[in-house]
């Protein structure tokens, strides 16, 4: 299939070769979707059987509530991190409460933690003093 094929007379190329491979872009372009909606059928039906996706977890499920407990008790995140070789963030997604959506917003604090957010809503006209 020759897809350099000009016209003798104005060099443009022939009809025959643009309609060839506007054909086989829009093959292309349906096998990506056709690709896209049988991932997307296969999730829905591994959900469905109750698989989960995604990488498994550093902590097991055993050992969650003994790492909740000792860090709700007081030991630090990096102690805990320390004693089960594994990283801090598996330590804090395994305290972590599980009714937050967002990281950002739910931080794992420990009830004694004295840490407040730094941020505050204006109240009044700016000060202009430094």
């Amino acid at each position: 299939m020759d897809l350099t094929a000009r016209h003798p007379r104005t060099g443009e190329p022939l009809s025959t070769v643009k309609f060839m491979v506007q054909t086989l872009a829009a093959a292309g372009e349906l096998q990506r979707d056709l690709q896209r909606e049988l991932t997307y059928e296969g999730l829905r039906a591994a959900e469905a059987k109750g698989s989960k996706g995604g990488r498994r977890p550093a902590i097991t499920a055993e050992k969650t509530e003994a790492v909740r407990a000792a860090y709700l008790e007081g030991r630090s995140i990096a102690a805990l991190a320390r004693e089960h070789r594994v990283s801090r963030g598996a330590i804090r997604m395994a305290v972590a409460d599980r009714n937050c959506r967002s990281p950002s917003t739910c931080r794992a604090r420990s009830p004694t933690s004295s840490v407040r957010p730094t941020w505050s809503l204006p109240s009044g006209p700016p000060s202009t003093t430094a």
